[in-house]
Parts: C-alpha cells; structure tokens; sequence
C-alpha cells in the first residue's frame, strides 16, 4: 500500500520515465503520501566488474551512461506530468 495507484501503468512509465525506475518508484511513494527513509551506506569500497566499461574507456552501453545525461529529463517528465508532486514537496 505505499505506492500510489499509477505504479502498474507500464505505458505512462515508459513514456516518462523508461530508464529511471527508481525515480518513478520515489514520484508513486510521494504521490501516496508516504514518507521515504535515507539510509545510510557503509560501503565505501567500489568493485568493478569490467574496468574499461564502468570508467567509459570504450563504447559498451550502461545504464549509467544514459542515466547521467537523462535523469534530470525524466524527473522533469514525471513532475510535469503529477504537478501534485511539486505542492507536496513544497508543503512540507
């Protein structure tokens, strides 16, 4: 019961925010009006699995390699599309 009734809609979730699920998972928890705790992350050693691919020294595809450009993007789309976000956020 945290998320809010959209969760499911595969289409309006590839239209805003095909690449960015956990965006789209903190936009249905914020819309339910649930709160969101942040926790802390004790790992602070990072292993690579593929060196020359998770540091971009060649031209494998990564998830990260399109998140860093389009997060903002879809965070937008999803704002734009549940304004409701943006009163909720404000009002706290």
């Amino acid at each position: 019961n945290c998320f809010y009734k959209d969760i499911f809609n595969e289409e309006l979730f590839i239209n805003l925010s095909p690449n960015a699920d956990d965006i789209w998972f903190w936009a249905m928890i914020v819309l339910n009006d649930k709160k969101i705790k942040i926790v802390d992350n004790p790992i602070n050693l990072i292993t690579y699995i593929n060196p020359a691919r998770d540091t971009g020294l060649n031209s494998e595809f990564t998830l990260y390699s399109i998140n860093i450009n389009e997060n903002d993007t879809q965070l937008e789309n999803i704002i734009n599309y549940y304004p409701q976000i943006m009163e909720k956020l404000l009002s706290e």
